[in-house]
């Protein structure tokens, strides 16, 4: 059985708001970056840092870690991508365990076990963390989530999921994260409480192997709302997708759009922005059984008004699908075969 954090509308709301406000306010940047819609959980987690320390190691396979999360039907494709961890470190009467990573060129899914040493009861869909991941900052967005496979015991598992920007996809290598707050959400009081407050640290290699493949060889125009849109990459997994395009020209109203654009002082994108319309692709996978997924409403985003490039990425959540079990990915009016090999 797995539980899920979930909050209702207001509460994903009030938070996100109480969380908004206690950022700076400052000048825009010129390349945008939209969160994951789906991603209410990345913005209370958007403060900490995730590492690594010295602890007992995790013996098992990464498809039992990842089991919380993904099930049981992938296992052979989790174990091919992924590995254990098995790296924990305790303070505060508490005990975090990173028990397996696996990832694709562009994204990186880790899972730890929060422990409770007192053996009271833990409940995932209260849970709330303070942390991050360092190890390339740059263009590296995602979401964090709660789960738990044994529920009404002293442990909840806590999901990871980051994708990246750049190209060239996720650099491996040492990581390093912290956790530094651990939080119930009361449903009452409708406050996040502390149970605990320390500094957990683990360090540990990102490495795996990359089973994605690149749908594209060449350049392919779609037709848009903003205009001709080129595509200069479009990059499937099992785990998640990744598209890289650029507009030559737009039409009139969007570049109007652009011209009179001004971010607000308080640094919230408003709704209907060139932003919105650069990078609002409509975006479908269709499997080889027919089921079509849409991709495009749960899709992180980065844009440049100026060379009018963007980003569009992110992870299946909590599915891993096999590349030979995709027919088509659908961009806009454009489909695109897929290929396992």
């Amino acid at each position: 059985m797995r539980d899920h954090l979930h909050f209702s509308h207001e509460q994903k709301a009030r938070m996100v708001d109480h969380l908004m406000q206690a950022q700076q306010a400052g000048q825009p940047a010129r390349k945008h970056r939209r969160p994951l819609r789906r991603r209410v959980v990345a913005a209370l987690a958007a403060a900490a840092v995730l590492t690594v320390g010295a602890g007992a190691a995790y013996m098992g396979l990464a498809s039992d870690a990842f089991a919380a999360v993904f099930g049981t039907e992938e296992t052979e494709i989790i174990d091919k991508i992924g590995y254990p961890v098995g790296v924990s470190d305790t303070d505060a009467g508490f005990t975090i365990t990173a028990d397996a990573i696996m990832g694709d060129k562009y994204s990186v899914n880790i899972i730890y076990t929060i422990t409770a040493d007192d053996g009271r009861e833990l409940h995932a869909d209260r849970m709330l963390a303070e942390d991050t991941l360092e190890f390339q900052r740059s263009g590296m967005g995602g979401s964090t989530w709660f789960a738990d496979d044994t529920p009404g015991d002293n442990q909840v598992q806590y999901i990871m999921q980051y994708t990246v920007d750049d190209e060239n996809g996720l650099r491996q290598g040492r990581a390093t994260a912290e956790f530094t707050k651990l939080q119930e959400w009361n449903p009452e009081t409708e406050q996040a409480e502390v149970i605990a407050e320390g500094k957990w640290k683990l360090r540990f290699d990102m490495r795996y192997e990359d089973i994605g493949t690149s749908v594209i060889d060449q350049p392919v125009a779609v037709q848009a709302e903003a205009g001709t849109a080129m595509l200069r990459a479009v990059y499937l997994s099992p785990l998640g997708f990744h598209i890289t395009a650029d507009y030559p020209e737009v039409n009139a109203q969007t570049q109007q759009e652009i011209d009179s654009f001004e971010m607000p002082e308080s640094g919230r994108e408003p709704q209907n922005t060139p932003y919105e319309k650069l990078t609002g692709l409509d975006i479908f996978l269709t499997l080889k059984d027919g089921t079509k997924l849409d991709l495009g409403t749960c899709m992180g985003s980065s844009c440049d008004l100026k060379t009018r490039e963007i980003v569009l990425r992110d992870t299946f959540r909590d599915q891993v699908i096999p590349l030979d079990q995709m027919e088509s990915i659908t961009i806009e009016n454009v489909t695109l075969p897929v290929s396992a090999d």
